[in-house]
């Protein structure tokens, strides 16, 4: 994720702020096998970095006209920086310290996520509400695209949750190696702590708009509203495909994703082939 990235002047600086918030130096930790990246405080702060810096570099590589951004899970701060509510400091305070929570709901309420691929919505909703009268929890937690969706449920549910999802034939049903059932009402705790350590945090006003995950609309301008929805994302599904349908509603015709990898380009082409979807590769820098 970050090799390419670390050969660029932009990397340093957020690099070692990352290093100061996770108290060792992240790069030489990844290089040794010593960084812990299945947690979700080093992912999510590993995301952090790739997305920044790669932002940064598109940004002085030539001017572009930006009308809104979005984020996905984690990356809705990083959309917040870029639409200038938060600084990089902030940033990364804030996402050391959703990232920490999260993994502590984790260890008291244990789950996993699974992706599925090729089932209706509502077929797949009917399905998580039948296993849900049995006593086990499962829900949607992502909303990617047309027939593509994330499952997070509690552990005891995941065998059950794979039997029967398995049994409408999906194209794709694949266990992930998520370490929480992010996005689920088993988040609820650190979602609550979340709202708390946010009350502390000043947002200054965003220069564009900025799509919520929870709602697949614009963020409010209303900070408290603001604040309390953020800190539901943690508990919320991600309802990605209505974000970027909303961006294309207001006239968004080209979206560019930075960071690492091209996995939100590829669910754009599922959600509306209508507009321009793009990845920004630093080789283009």
């Amino acid at each position: 994720m970050l090799d390419d990235l670390s050969r660029f002047e932009q990397f340093r600086a957020p690099h070692e702020l990352v290093s100061d918030a996770l108290g060792y130096d992240l790069l030489a930790g990844l290089r040794n096998g010593s960084t812990p990246i299945q947690t979700n405080l080093a992912s999510s702060l590993m995301t952090v970095l790739a997305s920044v810096v790669s932002l940064e570099i598109l940004r002085q590589s030539g001017a572009i006209s930006v009308m809104g951004a979005a984020g996905y899970s984690v990356g809705q701060w990083v959309a917040l920086y870029a639409a200038g509510a938060v600084s990089l400091e902030q940033l990364i305070r804030i996402v050391r310290r959703r990232a920490a929570m999260m993994d502590e709901c984790a260890t008291r309420n244990p789950g996993n996520m699974i992706a599925v691929i090729g089932i209706g919505e509502a077929t797949l909703e009917e399905c998580c509400a039948a296993i849900r009268s049995r006593g086990l929890f499962v829900a949607i937690a992502n909303y990617n695209a047309v027939g593509q969706y994330t499952l997070s449920m509690e552990q005891r549910a995941e065998s059950v949750v794979l039997q029967e999802v398995q049994a409408l034939k999906p194209l794709k049903c694949v266990p992930l190696s998520a370490a929480g059932p992010w996005h689920s009402q088993l988040m609820r705790p650190a979602a609550d702590a979340l709202a708390a350590f946010l009350q502390e945090e000043a947002f200054r006003p965003a220069a564009i708009p900025v799509i919520d995950n929870t709602t697949g609309g614009f963020l409010p301008a209303d900070l408290e509203l603001c604040r309390r929805q953020l800190a539901d994302q943690v508990s919320q599904p991600v309802r990605w495909s209505s974000g970027i349908q909303t961006l294309v509603t207001q006239g968004a015709a080209r979206f560019i994703e930075v960071g690492y990898g091209n996995m939100l380009t590829k669910f754009g082409f599922f959600i509306n082939r209508n507009v321009q979807h793009m990845t920004f590769h630093t080789s283009l820098a």
